[in-house]
């Protein structure tokens, strides 16, 4: 049975906050806009002076749509 985590609200946290020790980092999260759910980056650096974090828009869900996240569930094991 796979253990899915709780939907996160946009307006309560995002997945990470920009750190200037992280010259960039982009993780994929589910995202939805209460109607559909897809994978999002959300991408994090330190470019042009500061620390920055955000949504990638490069997803089916434009950043500005997205209100609710989750991490990805683990990737199912390989059996042989």
């Amino acid at each position: 049975m796979i253990e899915m985590s709780e939907w996160i609200s946009v307006s309560d946290r995002l997945p990470a906050k920009p750190e200037p020790e992280i010259i960039f980092d982009s993780v994929g999260y589910l995202v939805s806009d209460g109607d559909r759910v897809c994978v999002v980056r959300f991408d994090r650096g330190h470019g042009c002076g500061k620390p920055w974090a955000e949504w990638n828009t490069y997803g089916d869900i434009a950043p500005r749509e997205i209100t609710h996240w989750q991490p990805l569930p683990p990737p199912p094991e390989q059996t042989a």
